[in-house]
């Protein structure tokens, strides 16, 4: 689905044959199975290395980060407005995606590059035909459309589930409601942003910055260009993002809880002399 999303949103990059014929054509179901005729299984799931290995610890810098930010503009009370809940969750992601930038550009490249099949190669091409900054190619870009998205999705987060019944608050299937709502919303806002950057990622395309970008897209398909990819973005998105604030809510109050205990458990049996 990632990739299917990503070939749509850039009309096939690099590709040729039925991938790049279907790709432009703009439908979901043909590229998918555009994909599987001429590439096999593989095809599907190619680019899936870098990205489970930047997956990992950009979801850790970025979650944590934005506990570590909402203690940073909490006030000396530890009230959080709604204005901090936004800044933190975009301070967070801007950490993230600094962080682990070559690897998204990395995995955009093996998704729409026929010609590489490993991570190596595509290093190694980079830096020989680009140079080293080529890994950080749209960055700015990247980094404007991901900071919005995470702020508003972990604000959205928390003041929905404080906003359901006490009974649901608590409890992981509360948590899970919130995350879905929250991330439905931010995903509508902010999608074409992130068709934006993926313009910026491309080797084939040099646009001068954001506006030059999003006007070569509008001039090139209207306003529907910018929500190229939509479906399947929200089929991968939607489930994946909402189960993985679901673990983090339901890890950080079992962590919580677990710190409690042990200070209760150790006045009781260790009181102080």
């Amino acid at each position: 689905l990632d990739r299917t999303k990503i070939l749509l949103q850039v009309r096939g990059g690099s590709t040729e044959g039925l991938i790049a014929q279907a790709a432009k054509s703009g439908s979901v179901l043909q590229t998918f199975l555009a994909i599987g005729k001429q590439e096999g299984l593989r095809g599907y799931f190619k680019g899936n290395v870098p990205q489970i290995v930047r997956a990992l610890p950009y979801d850790a810098i970025r979650l944590s980060a934005y506990e570590a930010f909402k203690r940073h503009f909490a006030d000396a009370d530890g009230h959080l407005p709604v204005t901090g809940r936004l800044a933190a969750g975009a301070c967070a992601a801007m950490t993230s995606t600094l962080a682990t930038y070559p690897l998204d550009t990395i995995r955009f490249r093996m998704a729409v590059d026929p010609s590489v099949t490993s991570m190596s190669q595509v290093v190694r091409t980079m830096m020989h035909q680009e140079g080293t900054l080529s890994l950080y190619k749209g960055v700015g870009t990247s980094t404007a459309a991901i900071a919005p998205y995470i702020a508003l999705n972990y604000t959205a987060f928390d003041t929905i589930k404080t906003h359901l019944p006490e009974d649901m608050q608590s409890g992981p299937f509360g948590a899970f409601v919130a995350a879905l709502l929250g991330t439905t919303m931010a995903t509508c806002f902010c999608y074409p942003m992130d068709t934006v950057r993926r313009q910026m990622q491309l080797k084939t395309v040099n646009h001068a910055n954001l506006l030059a970008a999003t006007r070569h897209l509008l001039a090139n398909g209207g306003p529907r260009a910018l929500y190229r990819g939509f479906l399947p973005s929200c089929l991968k998105t939607l489930p994946t993002n909402s189960v993985r604030l679901t673990a983090f809510d339901f890890a950080k109050t079992a962590i919580i809880d677990g710190q409690q205990a042990y200070s209760e458990l150790h006045a009781k049996y260790h009181p102080q002399m």
